[in-house]
Parts: structure tokens; sequence; C-alpha cells
């Protein structure tokens, strides 16, 4: 029996030791939660104010806003010069060669005009044609809203948009 009595009193003051560390550990927090009267209430000091910096933000901005006006200028030109390019170097191919003149008449579908400031195409089978082209034989001497006029050797013709012709 002396073994189990003094198992008994060595549980008995290992929870008097453990009751007594959690008393002072609820002790201690109590005292640093509750207790205000020892020590002085804490003063708010007046922070400065920061201005925030309103001339750096609008630099900023102006500075972008310069950079996309540039940028947006920049590919304006470069789409007016590459128009430039194309409308100099375009290649004007007849359909018939001057020289040649047709013995049988050829079907022509004359599709429409496209105006472009000083540059008229009319669409003539599919093809884009000029004012000095040759087309089956006649020369296309005027490019109007809605008609172009051939020269041959009887005389001028005209031929309105959107029908087909046999010449």
């Amino acid at each position: 029996m002396s073994i189990i009595n003094e198992a008994l009193k060595k549980a008995q003051q290992s929870r008097k030791v453990e009751k007594e560390k959690q008393r002072v550990q609820a002790k201690a927090k109590s005292n640093s939660t509750t207790d205000f009267s020892s020590k002085p209430a804490p003063t708010l000091k007046p922070q400065p104010i920061e201005k925030k910096s309103e001339p750096t933000k609008r630099s900023d901005f102006i500075f972008t806003w310069k950079m996309a006006s540039i940028v947006t200028v920049l590919g304006l030109l470069v789409i007016m010069a590459t128009q430039n390019y194309q409308r100099e170097h375009a290649v004007n191919t007849p359909v018939v060669d001057a020289a040649a003149k047709p013995q049988n008449k050829v079907k022509i579908t004359f599709d429409g005009v496209f105006l472009a400031d000083d540059m008229r195409v009319a669409l003539i089978n599919k093809q884009s044609m000029h004012i000095g082209d040759i087309l089956n034989g006649m020369k296309i001497v005027a490019i109007n809203q809605d008609t172009i006029d051939l020269q041959g050797d009887t005389g001028i013709i005209q031929l309105r948009a959107g029908a087909t012709y046999l010449l």
C-alpha cells in the first residue's frame, strides 16, 4: 500500500503545483490588462500632416499626355507617308496592249468607281483601272462618279457603273 500512497501524494502535489502556476498566470494577465491606475494615460501627440506632392503627380500626367500625343502624331505621319508612297508607286497595268486591236467583242463588266482625293479608280472585270489605261483597244479618258468615258476609233463611249457591255 505504501506504493499507492506515495503515487497519490505525488499526484496531489503535482496538481497543487499546476494550480499554483495557473493562478499566477491568471493574476499576471489580469494585472496587465486591467491595472490602468499604475500607468499614466497616454497622451496623443499631434502628427504633422504630410502634403501630397500635387506638382509631381501633375507633371507625371503632363508627361504621359505629351508622350501619347507624340506617338499619335507619329502614327498619323506613318499612315500618310504610306498612302503617298502607294499612290506614287502604283503600277498601272493595262488589260490589253495599246497596239493590239481586238478581233472579237469582249464582255466588260463595269462594277464601280472609287474616288479618293485626286485619285480615281474604276473597277472593270474585277481589275482596277486608271485614266490612260487601255481597255479592249480603247483608252480610258475620264472617270466620273458613276461613269467612265472610253475613246476608240469610233469616238467616245460612256459606260455606267453596275452594267455589263460587249465591246
